[in-house]
C-alpha cells in the first residue's frame, strides 16, 4: 500500500527526533490556531506573537501569518526556517540565526 505523503510539520518533527535525539518534537504536538469565523484578527496575532515569543514552532500557515504581521523578518521558506532558524533539545527550543529579527 502506498504511504500517504508526510506534512510539512511532520517532516519538520521527523527532523528534529533525529537531529537532537528527541522521543518526542514539538512538532508532533503542534496544535494549529483554530481559524473560524468568530476568531478576530486580533486573536490570531496575540496567538502567533505568544508562540514565537515563547519559542514554540509554527505551523505553514501560522508562519506565513507570522511573516504578513512582522513578527518574523526573513525571507527563507517554512521548512528551511524551522531546520535553519529555529532550534529543538531536551532542555529548550530557540528562534535563532543570522539576519533574522524577532520583532513585536
Amino acid at each position: 500500500m502506498k504511504r500517504k505523503p508526510l506534512t510539512l510539520e511532520q517532516e519538520l518533527a521527523e527532523h528534529w527526533r533525529k537531529k537532537a535525539r528527541l522521543d518526542k518534537s514539538d512538532f508532533d504536538s503542534l496544535k494549529p490556531i483554530p481559524l473560524t469565523d468568530d476568531c478576530t484578527l486580533g486573536q490570531v496575532k496575540h496567538e502567533i506573537a505568544r508562540r514565537v515569543f515563547e519559542a514554540l514552532p509554527l505551523t505553514e500557515e501560522e508562519y506565513y501569518l507570522a511573516l504578513a504581521f512582522k513578527f518574523l523578518l526573513t525571507d527563507v521558506p517554512y521548512k528551511v526556517f524551522f531546520m535553519n532558524h529555529w532550534h529543538e533539545s531536551v532542555e529548550h527550543r530557540a528562534y535563532k540565526g543570522i539576519g533574522m529579527k524577532l520583532t513585536g
